[in-house]
């Protein structure tokens, strides 16, 4: 499954770089040498035990390539001092090591360069800033502490700050007395990035506080509103899913639901996944079927989006920015797609069935070969992004927008790698 698409598609695909040498605006592709795997060569589905073992190690050397390649591009670019959000993004593809040229940490120069004292009631809390739309410094709540305790950087790991030395642990406890007295509808999703940072780091009895304006949370009954909002997130996928639809269509819907939440509602969807196991929750029997419909519905999802996305490619022969941006959705949707799976199947919350597995090297194959069309087609090029940054505000989104895509990607592959089982038989 996972080369059986790509051998079907990739002569048009990757013909792209000699039918349309335009589109790669004269760049050359990455002087890296980037291997491609003939589909023809590789072994086809069979039980018998050497083939597939010579399918799963082929599977493996195109991870491992395609994580290598992911990984050059982003030390490449998303180094920047200068740039918080970028560099946070480097920081998740390249751990808690990372380093500068300059030989600084990256996570140092995060977070002492970008945290602020934030007044709030009578407390003086520590968090990062929003910063202006032209360039962000935090464009989601708390997601550079979520991404930071996603490294399993330990909460008393510490930091210079403004003359004195702070810990991870003060910036998470100013989380906490920031979190809302009561929140409803959108405001649930933005609470995604410290669910999951809580979920990692709070006492399993803790389920009551009083926030920075002396209000008392119910940690309980904003979990249970949570749960309900994806659920009415994901009805129309639901319905979709009863009527046999094999494409979820690309309507106003793309608008609605689900896909107006923040990188289509993943985060939303780990954070409640996450808390699910909770082990006070998980002994629901009502939870543990919406858990098993939340599965469900993530893999049918792939597959309504893989024939929507292969459907618009096909379409969109004479638009190639179309095609541009049809690859780039594919590296963000699969690799938060991937992320949700392997968090959930080391929660043991994902079945491994045939079908399910196919579906996972689905993902990982679409993955794949999205970045590596765009590689050959030059668009990781430092010497174009930097160009593409001098042309207007939306092509430096794009350049934004691809970097941590490609930043999301390794992070997916690397979480990939600690579970196996979910895509080698």
């Amino acid at each position: 499954m996972l080369f059986g698409w790509f051998g079907r598609y990739r002569c048009g695909w990757l013909g792209l770089c000699l039918m349309y040498p335009v589109w790669a605006d004269a760049a050359p592709p990455s002087s890296r040498p980037v291997l491609l795997v003939p589909a023809a060569t590789l072994p086809s589905k069979s039980p018998d035990p050497v083939r597939i073992q010579q399918r799963n190690m082929a599977i493996q050397r195109l991870v491992l390539q395609v994580s290598q390649l992911l990984g050059i591009h982003v030390q490449d670019f998303a180094l920047d001092p200068n740039h918080p959000w970028l560099l946070a993004h480097a920081l998740l593809a390249l751990g808690p090591d990372a380093r500068l040229a300059d030989n600084r940490l990256v996570l140092d120069v995060l977070v002492s360069q970008n945290l602020q004292h934030k007044q709030v009631g009578k407390l003086s809390l520590l968090g990062f800033p929003k910063g202006p739309k032209s360039q962000y410094v935090e464009a989601h709540p708390h997601l550079f502490l979520q991404m930071i305790t996603q490294l399993n950087v330990p909460l008393d790991r510490k930091f210079p700050f403004q003359g004195q030395s702070i810990t991870l642990r003060d910036i998470f406890n100013s989380a906490l007395y920031q979190f809302p007295h009561q929140a409803e509808g959108a405001a649930l999703a933005h609470l995604s990035w410290l669910l999951i940072a809580m979920r990692r780091h709070t006492p399993e009895n803790l389920w009551h506080w009083h926030n920075a304006q002396e209000q008392q949370v119910n940690l309980f009954r904003t979990m249970w509103r949570l749960f309900l909002y994806l659920d009415k997130q994901t009805l129309f996928l639901r319905t979709l899913h009863t009527q046999g639809a094999k494409e979820i269509p690309k309507t106003k819907l793309r608008n609605q639901f689900i896909y107006k939440e923040i990188y289509g509602g993943f985060y939303l969807m780990r954070a409640a996944l996450a808390w699910l196991d909770h082990p006070l929750l998980r002994k629901s029997k009502k939870l543990q079927r919406f858990t098993e419909a939340q599965i469900e519905l993530m893999f049918y999802r792939l597959r309504g989006e893989s024939v929507l996305y292969q459907r618009l490619f096909e379409v969109s022969k004479q638009n190639l920015g179309q095609r541009f941006l049809i690859l780039m959705q594919q590296i963000r949707f699969t690799s938060h797609w991937l992320k949700t799976v392997v968090e959930a199947y080391h929660r043991k919350q994902i079945p491994l069935t045939p079908s399910n597995k196919r579906d996972i090297r689905q993902a990982l194959q679409l993955l794949c070969i999205s970045v590596l069309i765009l590689d050959r087609l030059g668009f990781f090029q430092k010497e174009r992004l930097l160009r593409m940054k001098d042309l207007n505000p939306q092509s430096r989104r794009y350049v934004i927008d691809l970097i941590a895509d490609a930043a999301h990607a390794r992070h997916a592959l690397i979480l990939l790698q600690t579970a196996p089982a979910l895509f080698l038989d």
